[in-house]
């Protein structure tokens, strides 16, 4: 108890002194500043043309004939990839030789079949031609002729007229087997004109051309390799990438504890790692709608946010170039 009054005595004592001699007091505080969130992340193109091999009728592999290099600049319509065409040339040559089969044969019977219409005529017109002769015999009145004689050429009217039929007959034959033999014809040369139309426009979609203009990116595969000339490929790979240089964005990674220190409409500083001495003003325009864990050997929960950046330098950057994003602490 003693010591406590002492120590209050003291502290007295000492305060009196000070205001005593009339000194001023200067307390000085500290602020500390809010710390700055910072995050990693990679520069990507918010348009971009993905390259595949086209589809092709009866073609499952696609052997790569010739490809771009990858990190050339390339302009719309340039060809970036060609595919062997061999397997389709040669069922080309050979659809073709079926074409050319067929119109010749065509051809062919269509001149058999104009001598055969004129054969058919003319005897169709010797066989009206008798008829008619035979008739008016039949009908001549001859009171000296014997029964016998009207009879014998009743019967040659009658098988004058049999003749007649049966060559009309053959000839509206004729004209009905022609028009289906041509119409099967027709079909023939127009579905093997179809199917070589077809095989030359495929042969064509082999030699890829660049939908947009923008840099060559391959696609790597999850062994890391990437396609290269010879190489035979399935349908539906993913060769190649051409993303659009003007439309270069950052998606970066923030921890989930950072959620609510980040907004949409921030701003922010993205500094490429490959060139620290330039940095970017950006501003984040959209958060990713869900979590994940940043990798299979790396549990920390991140969410994705995407940032637009101002006075975009398509010289120097490229997609999938590291960045480092920094932005003010307590902004939220």
């Amino acid at each position: 108890m003693l010591m406590n009054k002492t120590k209050i005595i003291l502290t007295s004592f000492l305060l009196s002194q000070i205001i005593g001699c009339g000194s001023e007091v200067t307390v000085t505080t500290e602020v500390t500043k809010p710390a700055s969130l910072t995050a990693t992340g990679v520069l990507v193109s918010k348009e971009s043309a993905t390259v595949s091999p086209p589809s092709v009728s009866s073609m499952w592999q696609y052997k790569i004939q010739y490809l771009v290099k990858e990190n050339t600049l390339v302009k719309k319509g340039d060809t970036v990839v060609r595919f062997d065409p061999m397997q389709l040339r040669n069922d080309l040559m050979s659809k073709q030789s079926q074409l050319d089969a067929a119109v010749k044969q065509k051809e062919q019977s269509e001149l058999n079949q104009t001598q055969i219409l004129q054969d058919l005529k003319l005897a169709r017109a010797e066989a009206k031609m008798n008829r008619d002769k035979e008739k008016r015999k039949a009908e001549i009145v001859d009171a000296s002729r014997s029964g016998i004689e009207k009879e014998k050429q009743a019967k040659q009217y009658e098988i004058a007229q049999a003749i007649f039929a049966q060559a009309e007959q053959r000839l509206q034959s004729y004209y009905t087997s022609t028009s289906i033999n041509e119409e099967v014809s027709d079909a023939t040369i127009n579905r093997l004109t179809i199917d070589v139309d077809r095989i030359k426009s495929e042969i064509s979609l082999l030699n890829v051309k660049a939908s947009k203009a923008g840099i060559v990116m391959y696609v790597t595969e999850q062994d890391g390799e990437k396609p290269a000339i010879g190489e035979s490929i399935w349908q539906g790979r993913r060769i190649l990438t051409i993303p659009s240089l003007d439309k270069i964005a950052v998606q970066a990674e923030f921890d989930e504890p950072d959620t609510t220190k980040v907004n949409v409409g921030d701003d922010v500083k993205v500094t490429l790692d490959a060139y620290p001495e330039m940095p970017f003003v950006g501003k984040i325009t959209s958060l990713g709608q869900s979590y994940k864990t940043k990798s299979y050997r790396n549990p920390k929960v991140i969410f994705d946010v995407f940032i637009d950046i101002e006075n975009i330098n398509p010289e120097i950057m490229r997609p999938g170039m590291k960045v480092k994003v920094e932005m003010a602490g307590g902004q939220s």
